[in-house]
């Protein structure tokens, strides 16, 4: 049966040059790199090889960071700290939320709070702020070290 939807062959090449070109700007861009960006890239990737971790990510960051009440905040962090895996977490931070999940019955202020920190730390250079002083300093950063970025604008900001 033909398909409704004829192509230019011709065309067809373009697609090999496109990925040709694309490993080559990726593989250029990695070059720019810092220690500290690789550590953050193995670390997202990480997160996407199980599925538990990335709901427990998810809960951290839409949930416990959100969430004002500190007793509700331990509360959910518990629930996504049973769901940390070394796999997805590495062997620090997995036990340490298994660790921390558990002290967070005795001592959730402190526990949410170092939460509130790492997770603000391991997203720092993922994440930017949206503040005109932050942005620009970290666009001048970029831009003096020869780095392009690609800016995706989430919608969660306060204004």
């Amino acid at each position: 049966m033909p398909s409704i939807f004829e192509t230019d062959v011709a065309l067809d090449t373009l697609a090999d040059t496109a990925i040709e070109r694309t490993k080559a700007l990726m593989k250029e861009s990695d070059k720019l790199r810092d220690r500290r960006e690789k550590a953050n890239r193995k670390r997202v990737a990480r997160l996407f090889k199980d599925p538990h971790a990335i709901e427990a990510t998810i809960t951290l960051t839409d949930e416990v960071m959100r969430i004002s009440s500190v007793k509700s905040s331990s509360r959910i962090f518990r629930r996504a700290a049973k769901k940390a895996s070394i796999t997805g977490f590495g062997p620090i931070n997995g036990i340490g939320l298994h660790a921390i999940g558990i002290l967070s019955h005795v001592l959730p202020t402190p526990v949410v709070a170092a939460v509130h920190q790492r997770v603000r730390a391991l997203s720092k250079d993922l994440i930017l702020a949206s503040e005109t002083e932050k942005l620009a300093k970290h666009l001048g950063k970029r831009s003096e070290k020869g780095i392009s970025l690609n800016i995706n604008v989430l919608d969660d900001a306060p204004s």
